[in-house]
C-alpha cells in the first residue's frame, strides 16, 4: 500500500514538472514572438520614414524645377501623400485615387472640362476666371464670373463661402481672394464642395490648379506622370 502511495506520488511530480516545462516553453515562444513583432515594426516605421522623405525630396525638387509661378501658400513647406501608412494613420493608401502632374478636371455645374495642375505645395484650390463681380441676393454676398474672356461667355453665379489671403512665391504681399464652393469630378468620382479661391490664372498655363486641401487624404501624387485617370 505504502509502495504504491510513493508511486502516485511520483506521478504527481512529474506531472507538475512537465507542466512548469511546457509553461517555462510557451513563455519563451510568446517573448520570441513579441521580440519578432517589435523588430518588424521598427523596420516597417523605418522604411515608410525613408520612402517618405524620399517622396518629399522628389516633390520638392520636381515644383522648384517647373513649378506653377502662382502657387498659392500660406506656409513655406512640402505636403506631401504618404506612399505607405504611418503609425496612428487610419487611412489606407490602397484607397486613394494615383493621380499625375496633370489631370481632367470636370467642373459640374460649368459642364467644362479643364486640364488641371496638381500641386502638392498650394494650400488651396484655385480656379481662374474673368470678369469677376461681388454682388448681394437676400442679404448675403454672392459672386459671378465667367470662365472665357469672350464677352457672351456663359456667367456663374455662386455664394462667397469665404476670404483668404494668399502669399505667392513670386510676391510677399498677400493676397485677399474669395473663396466658393464648387462641385468636381476626378476620373470617375464626384467630389462636392470642394472650395476653390477664384484668381486672375491668364498668365498661367493651366486654368485650374488643384491644391492640398483637396489631395489631402484622397490621393497618392505620381509628379514623373500625367493624365492617369480616365474622363467622366
Amino acid at each position: 500500500m505504502l509502495a504504491i502511495s510513493i508511486i502516485a506520488l511520483s506521478g504527481c511530480v512529474a506531472n507538475e514538472n512537465s507542466a512548469s516545462a511546457a509553461n517555462a516553453q510557451m513563455e519563451q515562444v510568446n517573448n520570441n514572438i513579441a521580440n519578432l513583432e517589435q523588430s518588424l515594426s521598427k523596420q516597417i516605421n523605418e522604411s515608410c520614414t525613408r520612402d517618405n522623405q524620399q517622396l518629399a525630396a522628389e516633390l520638392k525638387a520636381a515644383m522648384s524645377g517647373n513649378g506653377d509661378s502662382n502657387s498659392a501658400t500660406k506656409e513655406k513647406e512640402v505636403v506631401y501623400v504618404e506612399r505607405c501608412s504611418m503609425k496612428g494613420k487610419q487611412t489606407n493608401p490602397t484607397d486613394k485615387i494615383l493621380v499625375g502632374e496633370v489631370e481632367n478636371i470636370f467642373l459640374v455645374k460649368e459642364k467644362t472640362t479643364f486640364a488641371a495642375r496638381i500641386d502638392t505645395g498650394a494650400d488651396t484650390s484655385s480656379l481662374g476666371v474673368y470678369n469677376l463681380v461681388k454682388f448681394e441676393r437676400d442679404g448675403k454676398k454672392w459672386v459671378k464670373f465667367s470662365l472665357k474672356t469672350a464677352k457672351d461667355s456663359a456667367v456663374f453665379e455662386y455664394p462667397i463661402y469665404d476670404t483668404v489671403k494668399i502669399k505667392q512665391q513670386s510676391n510677399m504681399k498677400a493676397e485677399e481672394r474669395l473663396e466658393i464652393k464648387v462641385s468636381i469630378k476626378v476620373g470617375k468620382k464626384e467630389y462636392r464642395n470642394q472650395t476653390f479661391n477664384l484668381a486672375d490664372r491668364s498668365h498661367l498655363e493651366f486654368q485650374v490648379l488643384i491644391g492640398r486641401n483637396f489631395l489631402k487624404d484622397i490621393a497618392l501624387v505620381d509628379v514623373s506622370r500625367k493624365h492617369l485617370l480616365e474622363g467622366k
